[in-house]
């Protein structure tokens, strides 16, 4: 359950309004709105405030995702993932921030590393992709995506080389076959290595 949820939870376990518990916690109600929305997550010092308060362990009160956002910005690459996802999807940005509710110039800042999105946000745009929130934030996940990249350029070059000896017409039937035999091993090998 979100950070979110529990925390909304307790406050309704405690019959406590959010002013209530808002001043008790020595902040406004309208930032503790955003806590309890997921739109924000409470500061370290905040955070053992709330913990304290109800007499519960801070890890109760956020699991491995809400700390992973919680502790992590946006980094330059998250603008470059987000082009990318749109791009395979083929938005173009307006469709993409009427997709997501947010107007074109956010998703063009966003893409230049000149914005960074809400949690909230981070939320929608995993959800919409269909990824984590967690690949949207990391940088190495960069490198894994340029590694697939560069493998699709190797293996589309090799099609298109296997491609050409085939339409030559210089290569018998059962060479041919060799050679897809060929691949096909070279395929499941890669494949079981990569498992």
């Amino acid at each position: 359950m979100p950070f979110s949820n529990k925390l909304k939870n307790l406050r309704l376990e405690n019959n406590l309004t959010q002013e209530q518990l808002a001043r008790k916690l020595d902040t406004t109600r309208r930032t503790y709105i955003y806590y309890e929305t997921g739109k924000k997550y409470p500061s370290e010092d905040l955070l053992n405030r709330i913990a304290n308060y109800f007499n519960v362990e801070k890890s109760f009160l956020m699991d491995e995702q809400d700390e992973l956002i919680a502790n992590a910005q946006p980094q330059e690459g998250f603008g470059n993932k987000l082009r990318e996802l749109r791009l395979q999807n083929d938005f173009s940005q307006e469709m993409l921030s009427r997709k997501l509710g947010i107007a074109t110039r956010t998703v063009l800042m966003y893409e230049k590393g000149k914005s960074h999105p809400s949690i909230e946000m981070l939320n929608r745009i995993a959800d919409l992709f269909k990824v984590s929130v967690s690949f949207l934030l990391d940088e190495q996940n960069d490198v894994q995506v340029q590694e697939i990249k560069h493998g699709k350029t190797k293996a589309d070059y090799l099609v298109k080389e296997i491609s050409s000896m085939f339409a030559g017409g210089e290569l018998s039937e059962a060479e041919k076959d060799s050679i897809m035999e060929a691949v096909q091993e070279a395929y499941w090998a890669a494949k079981k290595q990569n498992k």
